[in-house]
């Protein structure tokens, strides 16, 4: 009796096993779909992280290139002027 007892609730708990492992295996399907959503996200963090350095550094670049130009540009200004005071200078002695 105790053998057809051990039976019975096998092929009783049969169905739930089986239920069991498709829900793990939809559980491990929505879990790959959400870890591959997780890295696309990243991937698209990462690039435009990337985007933002690279304009930041074109930024950084042309910023100093001006800022090179105007320290020039002063130097000129002040020497023409200089030069244009010493000018006037010799003419008023």
């Amino acid at each position: 009796m105790q053998y057809e007892e051990l039976i019975n609730n096998q092929e009783q708990k049969r169905p739930i096993i089986h239920d069991l492992r498709k829900r793990i295996g939809e559980f491990h399907q929505m879990n790959e779909a959400f870890y591959n959503s997780l890295s696309a996200t990243q991937v698209e963090l990462k690039t435009d992280e990337d985007d933002h350095w690279q304009q930041r550094s074109l930024f950084t670049e042309k910023q100093s290139k001006l800022r090179k130009d105007l320290h020039e540009l002063e130097q000129v200004i002040y020497i023409l002027s200089m030069s244009k005071y010493d000018g006037l200078r010799c003419f008023s002695e």
